[in-house]
């Protein structure tokens, strides 16, 4: 006949057995997640190994941007679609100059598409027989010797930037100002804007017609002004060598009659 020992309400026997059905319930749990975890690890590592990046597409309206794009961008060979911090890469990109923001799209299961937008140029500053090309937010995109007749060439402006830095101070605003007041004067395109002497900044037409606006605060409505009374001249038939804009009635001088010397 078996004894068991009964302390107050207290069945040691009976707690125990409840302690091992609780340590093999635990153990079948424990078990059940471990091999749940390690089916999903491998399954992500399949899954991984499976959207590894092994196309990288350049998407930009500027083919030769696209090109330097696609140069400059390096992919870790462990990356792909799912896990990889895309935004990285595509932050590569944008070490570019000519780059002004690029994006990325998921193409499944291994192809990598950069959409890269483009920088577009607005001021073209003259240096050493060459031009710098810069945007509105005075980033130096590139260099040329033949810019577009639709940018702003800016003269006798010192600096030292290069591509990929920034330019900006009160002249590169002033140089702005210009660009948009003679925007929409496509005929008379290009145009300069010469800052050698500040009291004599000139705005230049394309056809060689010089108008002075000096240093200015009204530099808006001046440049303006030569525009209008550019293209009045034009109509008219008459050609225009130089126009005094700095008094209060533009002067104007016809190619023949120019005070100083053509």
């Amino acid at each position: 006949m078996s004894e068991q020992l009964v302390i107050g309400d207290v069945d040691f026997r009976l707690e125990g057995r409840a302690r091992r059905r609780r340590t093999a319930l635990m153990a079948r749990i424990f078990t059940v997640g471990l091999l749940t975890a390690v089916g999903l690890g491998l399954a992500f590592a399949a899954l991984a190994a499976f959207t590894r990046v092994r196309h990288v597409v350049v998407q930009c309206s500027d083919p030769n941007l696209a090109r330097e794009v696609s140069q400059v961008v390096r992919v870790p060979p462990w990356a792909n679609l799912v896990t990889s911090k895309l935004s990285l890469i595509a932050g590569q990109a944008e070490t570019v100059p000519g780059v002004k923001q690029a994006s990325f799209e998921r193409k499944f299961p291994d192809r990598l598409i950069l959409v890269v937008q483009p920088r577009e140029p607005l001021l073209a500053f003259a240096q050493g027989g060459r031009y710098l090309l810069v945007d509105r937010e005075g980033a130096c995109i590139s260099w040329t010797k033949q810019p577009d007749k639709r940018l702003l060439r800016v003269k006798g402006m010192r600096f030292g930037a290069k591509p990929g830095q920034r330019i900006s101070g009160d002249w590169f605003e002033r140089s702005c100002t210009v660009a948009d007041a003679v925007a929409d004067a496509e005929a008379s395109r290009p145009w300069t804007f010469d800052v050698h002497y500040p009291p004599e900044v000139s705005v230049i037409a394309g056809s060689g017609a010089r108008g002075i606006v000096g240093n200015c605060e009204d530099l808006d409505h001046r440049v303006r002004l030569f525009v209008e009374a550019l293209a009045e001249y034009h109509k008219q038939g008459k050609a225009v060598g130089l126009m005094e804009l700095r008094t209060d009635r533009p002067i104007v001088w016809t190619e023949a009659q120019r005070p100083d010397g053509g």
